[in-house]
């Protein structure tokens, strides 16, 4: 399985909206929804620091709940996603999920 957290991360810092008023919004898109709800979900698992403390904290049971969002999504998308929308919701619940998992070890 390979390491889907520079991806997120990424895209991640492609939706953060900033003060300056000439900065371009993210498309709005399946995978920037998505992006938006990994990133959540690795803060919550303590793998990336909150932006308005920039400190680093698990809550696994919130955590444990973002992922099932996006497990509820793949499941209520089945047959309405392109390859790239697919491979990517896949990649990342399976990553979240082995992430999830570790903790909880």
């Amino acid at each position: 399985m390979a390491c889907i957290l520079p991806t997120l991360l990424h895209r991640a810092s492609k939706g953060v909206i900033m003060s300056d008023a000439s900065s371009a919004l993210p498309e709005a898109n399946f995978l920037t929804f998505c992006s938006g709800l990994c990133t959540q979900a690795l803060m919550q698992l303590g793998e990336v620091p909150f932006p308005d403390s920039g400190q680093r904290q698990e809550n696994l049971p919130f955590a444990r709940y973002t992922i099932d969002i996006l497990c509820i999504l793949r499941e209520k998308t089945q047959g309405n996603l392109t390859q790239e929308e697919r491979s990517y919701l896949d990649a990342a619940i399976e990553d979240l999920q082995t992430r999830m998992a570790q903790k909880q070890s």
